[in-house]
This record gives C-alpha cells, sequence and structure tokens, in this order.
C-alpha cells in the first residue's frame, strides 16, 4: 500500500492526458489552422511467402512499420510508413516526421498553425532532448507550432495501433494464398496502398535515413538537457521563440513548470515553490488519508520519511520505524504544527488540524477528478 500515492499520480497523469487528448481531437476537426497528430512503431512485419520451405523460418527479413493518424478540419486520414531500416530511434522519427508525414499533412492542411503530437514516452524514439530539440527546429523549417504531449507510461494505445494492425494483417493474408509472395518493402508498400486505400503508405529507405542522421548528429551532437524529463508530458514549442520550450507536468498545469533552451547558454529548470529542509515535519497523503512524517534526507523532489503512528485523536512514533519514498506532489502540508498531547511526551496532537484537513480535501478533489 505504500505505492499508492505513486499509483494515484499515475493515475492522475493517465486521466488528464487523455482527457486532453480526447478534447483536442474534436476541436481540431472543427478549427481550421489546428491539428492532432498520433503516431507509434508497430511491431515490424516479416516477409512471408505461401508454401515456404522449412529453412525461410529462419530468414528475418523484417520491414518497419510506423504508423500515424491525423485529425484535422479537412478530414481525418491514417497513415502508414514502411522502411526497410529496422532500427526504432529518435533518427527514425526525424526522417519520418520532417520528409514524410508534415510534408503530407501541410498539403492536405494549408492552413495549418499548431500542430499538437502524440505519443508514447518511449525515450530511444520520442521523449527525449534530442527529439524535442528536432521539434524546434520543425517549427522553424515549416512555420508552424508544434507541441509534443506525451501519455502517461503504459497508455499511449489507440487508433495507431489499429492501423498497424491491419497493414500487417492484409499482407499476411495475401502471403498465405499458394503462388504469392511478400519478400521486399516494395511489394509490401503496393500491397498495402491497395487494400487500404484512402490511407497514406509512404516508404523510407535505410539509405535515407543513414543520411539522415549523419545530418542529424551534426546538428544536435549534444542540446542541454531537459532536468527530469520523465516528469513531464507537455511540451509545446512556439514560433515566436525558437529557442525556447515550455514544459508542464501534465495538461491540467495553469503555470509552465520550467523553461528549456535547447540553444544557447540560458537554461531554467523548474525549482520547488516550497522549501522541505531535513528534520521538518510534513503531512504526506497514504492511502485514504494523510499521515505525518519527519524527512530524513531530500533529494531533488523525492524525501526519504520516517512515518509516525496515529492513535485514537493523537500521534506518536511507532516502535518499528516506518520508512518509505515521498515524491513532493504528495506532500499537502509542510508547515503541521505538533504539540505534546501527554506529560511523557509520547503523545503529540496536531494543533493545525484544520488547516492540514482541507488541504487533504483539495488534494482528494484533484487527484479523484475524472
Amino acid at each position: 500500500m505504500e505505492q499508492l500515492p505513486v499509483f494515484l499520480h499515475h493515475t492522475y497523469i493517465k486521466r488528464k492526458q487523455h482527457h486532453k487528448f480526447e478534447l483536442d481531437c474534436k476541436r481540431a476537426q472543427t478549427t481550421p489552422d489546428t491539428a492532432v497528430l498520433q503516431i507509434d512503431f508497430a511491431e515490424n512485419y516479416k516477409y512471408s511467402e505461401a508454401n515456404s520451405t522449412q529453412g525461410y523460418h529462419w530468414v528475418n527479413n523484417q520491414a518497419t512499420v510506423f504508423t500515424g493518424y491525423v485529425w484535422a478540419s479537412n478530414g481525418c486520414k491514417s497513415m502508414v510508413v514502411i522502411s526497410d531500416c529496422n532500427e526504432h530511434t529518435k533518427h527514425s522519427v526525424g526522417f519520418f516526421l520532417k520528409t514524410l508525414i508534415l510534408p503530407k499533412i501541410l498539403e492536405h492542411q494549408p492552413t495549418l498553425k499548431t500542430l499538437v503530437i502524440y505519443s508514447d514516452g518511449a525515450a530511444s524514439q520520442f521523449k527525449s532532448k534530442y527529439t524535442l530539440s528536432h521539434t524546434m527546429s520543425l517549427q522553424e523549417f515549416f512555420g508552424i507550432n508544434i507541441h509534443w504531449c506525451f501519455f502517461a507510461s503504459y497508455h499511449g494505445k489507440g487508433v495507431v495501433d489499429g492501423i498497424g494492425g491491419t497493414a500487417k494483417r492484409v499482407a499476411h493474408d495475401f502471403a498465405r494464398v499458394p503462388g504469392n509472395r511478400i519478400t521486399n518493402q516494395s511489394e509490401f508498400s503496393t500491397l498495402v496502398q491497395k487494400k487500404m486505400p484512402e490511407t497514406w503508405v509512404m516508404t523510407a529507405t535505410g539509405e535515407d535515413i543513414d543520411a539522415f542522421r549523419e545530418r542529424f548528429e551534426e546538428k544536435f551532437s549534444d542540446p542541454q538537457s531537459i532536468k527530469n524529463i520523465t516528469q513531464y508530458h507537455v511540451f509545446r514549442g512556439s514560433l515566436a521563440d525558437l529557442s525556447q520550450i515550455t514544459v508542464q507536468l501534465h495538461h491540467n498545469t495553469t503555470k509552465p513548470d520550467a523553461f528549456h533552451r535547447w540553444c544557447g547558454d540560458t537554461v531554467n529548470t523548474p525549482t520547488v515553490a516550497r522549501e522541505v529542509r531535513v528534520g521538518s515535519i510534513i503531512a504526506v497523503v497514504y492511502k485514504d488519508t494523510f499521515d505525518l512524517a519527519e524527512v530524513l534526507s531530500v533529494n531533488d523532489q523525492e524525501y526519504n520519511v520516517k512515518k509516525m503512528e496515529k492513535v485514537g485523536g493523537s500521534y506518536k512514533w511507532p516502535s518499528v520505524p516506518k520508512r518509505s519514498l515521498v515524491h513532493d506532489n504528495f506532500v499537502i502540508d509542510i508547515t503541521p504544527i505538533l504539540c505534546p498531547a501527554d506529560p511523557s511526551l509520547r503523545l503529540f496532537k496536531l494543533e493545525n488540524d484544520n488547516e492540514v484537513c482541507r488541504s487533504f480535501d483539495a488534494f482528494k478533489a484533484q487527484y479523484f477528478e475524472v
């Protein structure tokens, strides 16, 4: 049960991101200057042919299947990028976006001014300082604002998974017929385009991606790091300042938590607005109530604490210390006032109990909001 605060935070992020995703998709279908794009890698497709020999099982020639779906006022479109390069890296993502996907979207929606990209948070593919720095470059190249939003961990599924599954299914069904075969990227993409005529089918060769990788590494060899990048789920770019990314914990935050400059020397990192010191008493959310705890150590926004035990309306230190790690998001009060409740100094009462209870009620209203 000690992991409940972590689970609550995860659930809160998941709900906020998906709620905003649904709103953005609806808004994009009625707003000419805004579009929403969801992207993801599907599992590779292994080339096959009917009545193949037993040894063909050990031939591992595959095609990368990168899928996307765009919501726009001119119509919603599905897309598939098929590549013979099997590396699912930031370089492939950068090439697909710059060379294939964004030009296609702008052709489909010429009035586009803001593109909101949604994806999972895979660090090797999407959520990294390199990809976000390249995103700022895409803004300047295409002249549009680009926001990149990440779903909570393990909650990145969507319509794109169905697109990739359909593309591979039609290929498998075709290759099962005697005499049919799919042995290369060209045959695979031609079949998918024939069977899925309403889908944008694009191809990319390994040579093109290798050439793009060299240019990518040269331009973004060492971008500035974004501190605590895993904690953030919203990254907003703006044509007004191409050197700056606004970073937010989630869509519901009213103010940006940090600014990151991917070029230049200035980097403003997020700071905790309140100061929590070692030895201080704090109120933390635990299960369906809150606990009082003493801070043993501070590591950025995480605190190693020793919890008190509640006895009736008082608190005491347990005979066996109860220690746990608490994130700052679940600290509801840093100024609880403890006073002795008996002459032995074993029991303590919370003087400002009403204030702490109000903070806890506010936390529940926020984190359990649908």
